[in-house]
This record gives structure tokens, sequence and C-alpha cells, in this order.
């Protein structure tokens, strides 16, 4: 009745170099961040929200990375 399922061909090293997908919740009082975030993707020229997200993590990353002495906890607070 169904087709049986097929097995797919994996690399040797078990990986699948595929991406991932991750949600990102947005409370009610704080929805206003997608808009804002969907100015910020249009006024600096990035394709997609996801594609802003990365870029924004991966500079705050390299900025933490070359003077750990200046990371602020409080810097991302709510």
């Amino acid at each position: 009745m169904y087709e049986a399922p097929t097995q797919n061909q994996r690399a040797r090293s078990r990986k699948d170099f595929y991406g991932k997908n991750v949600c990102l919740s947005v409370p009610y009082h704080k929805l206003r961040s997608i808009d804002k975030m969907d100015y910020i993707v249009q006024a600096e020229g990035w394709t997609s929200r996801s594609e802003m997200i990365l870029g924004l993590t991966d500079k705050r990353y390299a900025s933490i990375i070359d003077n750990p002495q200046s990371v602020n906890k409080n810097s991302w607070s709510r």
C-alpha cells in the first residue's frame, strides 16, 4: 500500500551537510522587534533576517574573541 522508505547515502563521517533550523521565540511584548529586524535587514542590505542574525552574531563573537577583557555581561540585557 505504501512505498518502502529509502535509505539515503551518507558521508563516511556520519555527518549530514545540511543547515539547521532554529526557531526564534519573540514574546508578545517584544513583537515590535520583528519590525525592527525587518528595518535593519532592508537598511543594511541583508537578504533575510537569518542572514542578519548570523552576521551580527559572527561580528559580536569576533569582537569578544579579539578583546575578551571588554566583554560587558550586561550589554545584552533584557
